[in-house]
């Protein structure tokens, strides 16, 4: 009778802990976790929230649909599936934030590029679209560091600029990761105008691109020239480097 008794007690007690939880404004959850958001309104309950114009690291997201997940919650972290919709991101991610940590499993995000203030070889500003998809990746919120994984990258930044240039440009593809604390991306593609390769590397919104060039035409080598690149045989370089700035 008295292991009946504890085993009821015991089941009030998670059942009550499960419905507290299930009844929590998303708010607070995101407070409690140390989430890195910003937002016009959060509404809703963690198993059902929505965020409305918010920010994550001062990077617009627009609107966040948010469903959340138990068990992270008694550990102190926010777990959730979310999807996105916003000027700068849209897509699907399995989110988990907590200790100055983001964590992202099963992602799949389309990250436009004109929303990042980053300018392109030609001194533009950079235009076009990231595709990126992730098993797993982790960051350090406070120090903007990236710690583990690896993320599979498409882009067509350089057929979006090439044209304004005389070109046609083409998209690169490549598998970035983690190193030292920065996310080092190497790119590579190749089209009717040449070759081209791209050495991508930020750190705590600071980034570095090699872009490396091989064009077919040689009237394409001189204007590249004309941007600045460095001429070596066949190739040519050029190396920026910048703040990534929402």
């Amino acid at each position: 009778m008295q292991r009946s008794l504890s085993a009821y007690i015991v089941l009030f007690l998670v059942t009550s802990i499960v419905t507290v939880i299930a009844r929590m404004p998303l708010s607070v959850v995101l407070y409690v976790a140390g989430a890195p958001v910003l937002a016009d309104s959060v509404s809703g309950t963690v198993w059902n929230g929505r965020i409305e114009n918010g920010y994550v690291l001062g990077y617009p997201l627009g609107n966040v649909d948010v469903s959340g997940k138990f068990l992270p919650l008694l550990r102190g972290r926010a777990a959730a599936d979310v999807e996105v919709d916003g000027p700068l991101v849209s897509g699907t991610a399995d989110v988990s934030v907590g200790r100055k940590r983001l964590v992202l499993h099963d992602t799949a995000l389309d990250i436009n590029l004109a929303g990042i203030a980053i300018m392109d070889a030609f001194g533009a500003p950079m235009s076009g679209t990231v595709r990126a998809k992730t098993d797993r990746l982790v960051v350090d919120t406070g120090q903007g560091q990236c710690l583990e994984g690896t993320v599979d990258v498409w882009t067509n930044t350089l057929e979006r600029s090439a044209p304004r240039y005389g070109g046609r440009g083409f998209p690169m593809t490549g598998i970035g990761q983690c190193e030292a604390g920065a996310f080092v991306l190497p790119l590579a593609g190749e089209g009717i105008d040449g070759k081209a390769m791209a050495n991508v590397r930020f750190g705590n919104r600071d980034y570095q691109t090699e872009l490396i060039v091989e064009p077919r035409q040689r009237n394409l080598g001189q204007l590249l020239v004309g941007f600045g690149f460095q001429q070596r045989g066949n190739q040519y370089s050029l190396i920026q480097r910048g703040k990534v700035v929402p």
